[in-house]
C-alpha cells in the first residue's frame, strides 16, 4: 500500500486503496506523510472521502490514529472520522488536523465481518 499523491487545482489529493482489510479485525492505512499539523496555522482542514466496494459485515469503523515516531505505537486521536460505512455509498468529512498534533498519522479501519474480498478507497484533500 502507498499513497498516490497527484495535485489537482493546486491541492494535494492523496489516495490509497486498501485491499487487505481483515476478517473481523483492525487494519491501517499506510503512514500519512502529508497534510501534517502546522503550528503556524490557526486551522488546517483536510477533506476525507471514503468509498467501500461493498460491506460484508454491518459496518466499517473509521478512526484517525497518531504516532510519535514512524511506525511507532498508534494512539487514537479521533474516533469516527466519518459515520460508520455500511455500504458502497461515498462518505465525506472535513476535519481540522491542527486539533490533533502528531508527527505521524494513520487511518484505522475496524471490521466486524469478512471484508477480505472488499476494498476501501481513501482520498484525503489537503
Amino acid at each position: 500500500m502507498a499513497w498516490d499523491k497527484p495535485t489537482v487545482n493546486g491541492h494535494l489529493v492523496a489516495q490509497e486503496v486498501l485491499s487487505n482489510m481483515l476478517n473481523n479485525g483492525t487494519s491501517y492505512s499506510s503512514e500519512i506523510d502529508f497534510g501534517k499539523y502546522d503550528h503556524r496555522q490557526l486551522t488546517k482542514f483536510l477533506g476525507y472521502h471514503f468509498v467501500a466496494s461493498a460491506v460484508t459485515g454491518s459496518n466499517l469503523d473509521i478512526a484517525l490514529m497518531g504516532a510519535h515516531s514512524s511506525g511507532g505505537t498508534k494512539i487514537l486521536l479521533l474516533d469516527a472520522v466519518v459515520a460508520d460505512i455500511t455500504d458502497n455509498t461515498p462518505v465525506i468529512a472535513f476535519k481540522d488536523i491542527n486539533l490533533y498534533p502528531m508527527p505521524y498519522y494513520y487511518i484505522r479501519i475496524i471490521t466486524d465481518g469478512d471484508e477480505t474480498s472488499n476494498t476501501l478507497t481513501i482520498t484525503i484533500t489537503v
